[in-house]
């Protein structure tokens, strides 16, 4: 009931600012019932100095006897895996931003970003309805902030690297700092934080669901990613089931020292980097395709009515798919020829039917449909006149995906 009235306090508090776009709880905070750190993500539209102390100065006004807490209170204002005395402490993490800095962030960090989607916002918008990431990638752990390459170098340099905001001509900038990992506890928290999250997004990949796993289930993965040998297996798995006592029960009696935790957790990593590869190359790789160009001009409604060639012969391409598909149209299908020769054709991927909209530009549309226009400025998806709506298009898409399911092939190229 204590941490109900807490984070209802924190929402009251907060509600009145209208510069507030999104405020959202993420974490723990919402699940434990022992908790120690509260995040939480602010999208506002325009940051200023002003603005980022008036939502600092929000939580400070907190009494925390109110809520029988008895810790120190800490703001923590950086973006990164960074860690506290939660024996002493309790944690405030602020990760404020403005939309601006908030989409970059989900571009070089969709682990993150993605994970934030899973709450709900308490204020304004949820977080997947200002810029959403639709899903990751095996590509992600390898070319972002808190991928496989950013993790190596932190633990060769004995650091973790993080963001501060600074502001600088009024404007926010994120300052990349690095914080030095000096004992036992400091790398055994960041060792757990490396395992798990990166044990944890390749299940969200593989599941098809973005959700919190369980520890068997991490479990799991871990004995599948070391099945080729049973010693390494048994280490690392003894080796996680220290780590997560000590972040569950806040037991460091068993933890083992600085350099073991270093060695071993990069010995993880690159493990971990081949069984992606590894995933990468035996797994069924879909490419979607637009068409080339064709000689309509490119500000018209062309759909499944219009049936244009594509501009110019273009050279047969090097790179070779098992089997090509393509929707029924010309313009597809002849760029489909530029990759494959066999090809199948289906008409779930045919262009959207514009109806009698097909050929106009969007000013005719306006003129001659004003409603259609006047309904999508209201968030309407409404139909093209004597065509689809986008719900319908979706339709067709998610019964072709389901199709390539059962697909023998191992590269296909979708082209529409």
């Amino acid at each position: 009931m204590k941490k109900i009235k807490l984070k209802q306090d924190i929402i009251n508090e907060y509600s009145s600012l209208k510069e507030i776009i999104s405020f959202t709880f993420v974490g723990s905070f919402l699940d434990k019932e022992n908790y120690s750190d509260i995040d939480i993500v602010i999208i506002v539209k325009n940051l200023n100095k002003e603005l980022f102390n008036i939502l600092k100065s929000k939580i400070k006004n907190l009494n925390l006897k109110k809520y029988n807490i008895k810790k120190n209170l800490i703001i923590n204002l950086s973006f990164g895996p960074l860690k506290y005395d939660y024996k002493k402490n309790i944690v405030f993490h602020l990760m404020i931003y403005d939309l601006e800095d908030h989409i970059k962030h989900t571009l070089t960090s969709p682990f993150t970003c993605y994970d934030w989607q899973r709450y709900k916002a308490s204020i304004g918008k949820n977080l997947s309805d200002l810029y959403p990431v639709y899903g990751i990638s095996f590509d992600d752990f390898l070319m972002n902030d808190r991928g496989i390459k950013s993790y190596i170098k932190n633990l060769n340099n004995n650091q973790i690297s993080f963001k501060d905001l600074k502001f600088s001509n009024k404007k926010p900038l994120l300052e990349k700092k690095n914080f030095n990992i000096n004992n036992d506890i400091a790398m055994a928290e960041f060792s757990y934080h490396i395992i798990k999250y990166l044990i944890s997004n390749l299940l969200k990949i593989l599941n098809y669901k973005n959700k919190s796993f369980r520890s068997k289930k991490i479990s799991l993965l871990i004995r599948e990613i070391y099945k080729d040998s049973a010693t390494d297996m048994k280490s690392i798995l003894n080796f996680y089931k220290i780590l997560e006592d000590f972040k569950i029960n806040n037991n460091s009696k068993n933890l083992p020292t600085y350099n073991f935790t270093k060695d071993i957790t990069l010995k993880f990593i690159l493990k971990f980097k081949s069984y992606i590869k590894f995933l990468n190359n035996n797994l069924k790789k879909v490419i979607f395709m637009r068409h080339f160009k064709t000689s309509l001009s490119s500000n018209v409604f062309l759909g499944k009515k219009l049936n244009p060639p594509i501009k110019k012969k273009i050279k047969k391409s090097k790179e070779k798919y098992e089997l090509v598909i393509t929707s029924k149209l010309r313009r597809a299908l002849q760029t489909g020829k530029i990759f494959g020769k066999e090809l199948e054709t289906n008409y779930l991927l045919n262009e959207i039917d514009y109806g009698s909209a097909e050929g106009m530009n969007i000013k005719e549309l306006e003129n001659s449909y004003p409603n259609i226009l006047s309904k999508w400025k209201k968030g309407k998806d409404v139909r093209f006149p004597d065509g689809e709506n986008h719900r319908q298009v979706m339709q067709r898409v998610s019964k072709f995906l389901k199709s390539l399911f059962i697909k023998n092939e191992n590269k296909i190229l979708i082209v529409s």
